[in-house]
């Protein structure tokens, strides 16, 4: 069961590396561009950002992405 999770990792950073590579490729065209970091350790959630509707939205795909995570491990 474990060994599902190194490719999934795996697969996931090369798609970030993949996704910001565009980001930069594409850039953009206005200035007003924010962003915003949410992560857990242990079960506390966290999150920081220029806007906190952004925030809030990292916060909530970092419970989503833990739950299908632990999911995943009790299986």
């Amino acid at each position: 069961m474990k060994g599902y999770f190194v490719p999934l990792g795996l697969g996931m950073v090369i798609i970030g590396f993949v996704v910001i590579s565009l980001g930069v490729l594409l850039g953009s065209e206005k200035s007003d561009t924010g962003f915003a970091v949410g992560g857990i350790i242990g079960f506390v959630p966290f999150g920081f950002g220029t806007d906190k509707r952004m925030v809030w939205a990292g916060l909530v795909l970092t419970a989503l992405f833990f739950a299908l995570c632990t999911w995943l491990a009790w299986r």
